[in-house]
């Protein structure tokens, strides 16, 4: 069940923030776009909050999860609008240790000279889908309207702000 939705939704808040030191609701927040490289489409991170990644599972693995029918989408760069749509999927990284990272990505296709496929992705140790949706949903919108400085301004906010109660 979702964060929230059950009994046991201040259990997992409380076992959430003890994964997070009780300190910040998510980790990373990553923009992923598909590029060119040679003859194949080719995920890249192009932009993250906080700026700099230290975590190698990050840079390696999460690309990929934004995108991964990679191999079925049409190499030739002409992304037709008509066959994606937006989607907002999430997915579960397994560390070393056992733990889980939980992955949200809010997937859309900007309409440019070509279709451009970018995913925002947001990571954190928290189960809470309808929370973060909202969030990538925000995130896309201060970009479109305000660029990066809108939604580094926005994260910070949301990092300053107590995790939401059960309910």
């Amino acid at each position: 069940a979702e964060y929230g939705e059950n009994k046991t939704g201040l259990l997992e808040k409380n076992l959430c923030l003890m994964n997070i030191g009780g300190d910040e609701i998510f980790d990373y927040v990553i923009e992923v776009q598909l590029v060119r490289d040679d003859n194949k489409m080719v995920p890249k991170i192009s932009w993250s909050f906080p700026e700099k990644i230290t975590e190698q599972v990050v840079l390696k693995s999460v690309p990929v999860f934004c995108f991964p029918e990679l191999n079925s989408i049409d190499t030739s760069l002409n992304l037709d609008s008509e066959r994606h749509s937006d989607e907002t999927f999430s997915f579960v990284l397994t560390l070393s240790d056992g733990g889980k990272r939980f992955g949200y990505c809010r997937r859309f296709w900007r309409s440019k000279e070509n279709m451009v496929a970018e995913c925002y992705c947001l990571l954190s140790f928290c189960q809470a889908f309808s929370l973060f949706s909202q969030i990538l949903k925000c995130v896309n919108k201060k970009r479109e309207v305000g660029g990066y400085k809108s939604v580094h301004t926005f994260l910070h906010s949301i990092l300053a702000q107590p995790f939401p109660e059960p309910g």
